[in-house]
């Protein structure tokens, strides 16, 4: 996925913040995502293709952030990875890298290659997973919460003024 876009209403329903690299971006690196992750244990969970040119970025976003935070950041790697390649049966399609002289032909497994439901829901889990109980539950307590507050203020709004 190369855009952040499908994914941005899920990142906004957990308040989780979400960034693209879409290559090697120092700048949005060192001046947006980092300050992000400074000062607190916060994880990342990433999303790139499998092969040459995603693993290059992927080391280098994740060398970068580690060096502008000072720590080791835990970093989870949710697609595209080989044991998906192998479940669903993935095909490669065939990338031209011209860094290289003579330039370098492979094979590469793109993240779109999953379809954006099943990424969704690889990324909806992964974020379940880091919450102490389900958002579903704390988005029901809190309507339920709502409601009793509406109640009460109903039922003290009905009561006449000393």
């Amino acid at each position: 996925m190369a855009r952040c876009g499908p994914l941005r209403p899920l990142a906004s329903e957990y308040l989780c913040p979400i960034a693209a690299t879409n290559g090697q971006v120092g700048g949005h690196l060192r001046n947006e995502v980092a300050p992000i992750l400074l000062g607190n244990e916060r994880s990342v969970r990433y999303l790139g293709d499998w092969d040459h040119q995603g693993h290059q970025i992927e080391d280098n976003t994740r060398r970068v952030l580690e060096r502008l935070t000072g720590r080791e950041i835990d970093w989870s790697r949710l697609a595209i990875t080989p044991e998906q390649i192998a479940e669903r049966g993935l095909t490669p399609t065939w990338k031209r890298d011209s860094r290289y002289r003579p330039p370098l032909e492979h094979e590469a497994w793109e993240c779109e290659a999953l379809k954006q439901g099943p990424i969704l829901r690889l990324v909806r889990e992964a974020l379940d997973a880091l919450l102490p109980e389900p958002l579903a539950d704390v988005l029901e307590r809190e309507r339920q919460q709502r409601v009793q507050v509406a109640r009460l203020l109903r039922e003290d709004g009905d009561e006449p003024d000393d």
